[in-house]
């Protein structure tokens, strides 16, 4: 079993699964991740997964009315599909474990973002003498959530069940998420530049690199993508931050990103917000910022989305990278 760590409250749950935030630091695992030695020399099969970029959007595309128009991009990334999907991670991470110590970097990404999401549950609640003892105290606590919350937290317990169960099949999450970086996952890269416990040997950012590693579409990328970069306008703040974060998840979901109803990107941002039943990612949005806001980051939004898939994201004149090009990977300046 994993090194005790600090009890968590549940709402620190949506932020690992979603993986736009930091999280505190963890505590080493008991052993080390069995892995390939060739691993941190990189791997051939880093880019297998990534798709040809589509072509350019039609023109008058509308981001906010059709969100998933062309979802190319995220189905190129089958493991994104298969995580979102997947009601038992506990099965996903043994299934696709052999492939990460070979040096997949899909697999290794994926694993990485499985133990992120399971371990406060499986830390918390994995000393319970059954599952159904677990699960009745996870009850007892969402009961005093929002409704959207509750459900939320309930599924998380779901899905990582088998990690409750077995609390020890746990691994250090950044280790894999590192070796993912260093194989050249595009994710896994742009995390490394903004999350310190992420020890992979990239080298300083720059806009060509960050740029490239977005265009690839993959899903997760697409989600950090505004920490690293950030829209050229001409707005103060703090209009200008409420119109970069709503273009960048606008144009995330026209390149695929499940921001339906169901999707876990849109549960995420109604666990404390009141959303109404059946509200989308877009329609959340649009209820959360003024119309001028909602305006200008659908119009920035359909400008991004063609620049990721003609390729030209560091050409366009559209961003600028938020972060100071060191080979140490600086945190966010703004």
């Amino acid at each position: 079993m994993k090194p005790s760590l600090p009890a968590a409250g549940l709402a620190a749950l949506a932020i690992t699964a979603a993986m736009l935030w930091t999280l505190p630091e963890r505590d080493e695992p008991d052993s080390a991740v069995a892995v390939s030695p060739a691993l941190r020399a990189g791997s051939d099969q880093a880019r297998s997964q990534q798709a040809a970029p589509p072509g350019p959007e039609p023109d008058g595309a509308d981001v906010a009315t059709e969100p998933d128009r062309t979802p190319s991009h995220a189905q190129a990334w089958p493991l994104y599909q298969r995580r979102q999907a997947s009601e038992d991670l506990f099965a996903l991470a043994q299934s696709i474990h052999e492939n990460a110590a070979a040096g997949d970097a899909a697999s290794m990404w994926t694993l990485g973002q499985i133990y992120d999401a399971c371990e406060l549950l499986a830390v918390k609640y994995g000393t319970a003498a059954t599952l159904d003892s677990a699960r009745q105290s996870i009850d007892v606590v969402t009961a005093a959530m929002p409704p959207q919350a509750a459900r939320y937290h309930r599924r998380q317990f779901d899905r990582c069940r088998g990690f409750v169960e077995h609390p020890d099949q746990l691994e250090n999450a950044e280790i894999w998420q590192t070796l993912a970086a260093e194989a050249g996952h595009p994710a896994a890269q742009l995390r490394a530049w903004v999350d310190r416990r992420l020890d992979a040997d990239l080298g300083p950012s720059s806009l060509p690199r960050v740029a490239s590693l977005v265009e690839s579409g993959q899903p997760d990328a697409l989600l950090l993508a505004p920490r690293l970069l950030r829209l050229d306008t001409q707005e103060a703040e703090p209009t200008a931050s409420a119109i970069n974060e709503t273009a960048w998840a606008l144009a995330a979901c026209q390149l695929g990103v499940d921001c339906s109803d169901q999707g876990e990107i849109t549960q995420i941002r109604c666990i404390w917000d009141a959303c109404a039943p059946g509200d989308d990612v877009v329609t959340v949005l649009q209820g959360q910022v003024s119309p001028y806001v909602f305006q200008q980051a659908r119009d920035q939004a359909t400008r991004l989305a063609v620049a990721i898939r003609q390729g030209r994201l560091d050409d366009a004149g559209l961003v600028h990278l938020r972060i100071n090009s060191s080979a140490s990977g600086d945190a966010i300046t703004q």
